[in-house]
């Protein structure tokens, strides 16, 4: 089995499935990561909160892959409080912004159906740091 619901965590699944080390492009034939990977806790997050974690790591992986053209980026999943907490970081432009475009807003959306947080830091010139804080049950926050 494949994917979000394979044995390990999605966004460990996900991380590890990035074999990227080095500098990040725009283009993405060169584009390359690394991936310090710090995993939750014992209680593992239901199927529906892995699901939407797994699209946002990767889907701001992507972003920052594609637009940031920074030299590092960084991706830390942590468990504190009852929440998920995937924060990915890059040393790169900045400016980050929901309203330029529907992938960042996409994910907020997607994060508050289940009563999580999106938190966007990301001034012009950088770093941009983007945290997203999920209850390991949907419902329950």
């Amino acid at each position: 089995m494949t994917g979000p619901a394979a044995g390990a965590p999605a966004v460990a699944a996900a991380a590890v499935r990035a074999p990227f080390t080095g500098r990040a492009r725009r283009d993405i034939a060169f584009c390359v990561l690394t991936l310090p990977l710090i995993l939750p806790g014992p209680v593992r997050p239901t199927p529906a909160i892995e699901t939407i974690a797994y699209f946002c790591a990767a889907e701001l992986l992507a972003n920052a892959a594609k637009h940031s053209e920074a030299n590092t980026i960084k991706i830390f999943i942590t468990e504190r409080s009852g929440l998920l907490a995937l924060q990915i970081t890059d040393d790169g432009l900045g400016g980050a912004d929901p309203a330029r475009g529907s992938g960042l807003s996409g994910l907020a959306q997607r994060v508050a159906v289940v009563d999580g947080r999106l938190d966007i830091a990301s001034p012009p010139g950088g770093p941009t740091r983007i945290t997203v804080e999920l209850p390991l049950r949907a419902g329950r926050r």
